[in-house]
């Protein structure tokens, strides 16, 4: 059953007094068959302690769930690293497990090396499709192009500004209603009370690494902006007083 489908069971078992539980990356859909706002509920990121409990549940399943002693500390890094997304959780947490029949020291060198393959964005099982990445990408792909360029925007040099005035500086570049509020039923950026405009850490990567592989002109890396502008292609920059530099090449 596609998830059209299972919108409109939503409203029919509304009737029959049922509770029905879906979860979906696209509000849209959901919103178009006309499922009520009121059923919508946008999952928080786990706290420290629920984040420390799934990632141990996922390493140790039926072993003892006592640490080794020395992993304590990369243990809590992991676990700050995911931050909070339960998907990453899962994925860092299987690919442990399934060390967890080394030596010791041995475990603890994997380990490490997981940690910097996540912060670096690497896959963990060497291979493109890796779950991890690949489920946060699709929700990239699915995008429309003015929305793919608002969301790299966001990843790369809006984290944490004001929604009105990162809307100021897309006027006349982006249709910016839209495109912002399907980002958000997208769940790639959210827009606090406060109306800051906040995107996960692991999906800043992900965009960041996007714009780096697909070489467009976002530059928010001091030395490789120093770099740029001592290239003979530069013809023309564009400064804005927000620490960003876009740049337009021959």
């Amino acid at each position: 059953m596609g998830l059209e489908e299972k919108a409109k069971d939503i409203n029919k078992s509304g009737e029959k007094k049922s509770k029905v539980i879906i979860t979906c990356r696209n509000w849209q859909i959901l919103k178009l068959e006309g499922v009520s706002e009121d059923g919508k509920v946008d999952m928080a990121l786990l706290n420290v302690e629920q984040a420390r409990e799934l990632f141990s549940y996922h390493v140790f399943r039926d072993l003892p769930e006592q640490m080794h002693k020395g992993f304590e500390n990369i243990f809590d890094k992991i676990v700050k690293a995911c931050a909070g997304l339960p998907l990453s959780l899962e994925v860092m947490g299987g690919f442990l497990h399934a060390k967890t029949h080394l030596k010791v020291e041995d475990q603890l060198v994997i380990w490490e090396e997981a940690l910097q393959r996540l912060n670096n964005m690497e896959p963990l099982y060497g291979d493109k499709n890796d779950k991890l990445w690949k489920t946060l990408q699709i929700c990239y792909d699915d995008l429309a192009e003015i929305e793919r360029n608002m969301f790299l925007d966001v990843a790369c040099f809006f984290n944490g500004f004001k929604q009105k005035t990162i809307i100021r500086i897309w006027d006349g570049s982006y249709s910016h209603g839209i495109g912002l509020s399907n980002l958000q039923d997208r769940s790639l950026l959210k827009v606090h009370k406060n109306g800051d405009i906040i995107i996960h850490d692991q999906l800043r990567d992900m965009g960041q690494k996007i714009e780096i592989e697909e070489q467009k002109t976002r530059l928010w890396d001091p030395k490789k902006t120093l770099h740029i502008l001592q290239d003979k292609q530069v013809v023309t920059m564009c400064f804005c007083c927000f620490d960003f530099v876009r740049l337009f090449f021959t």
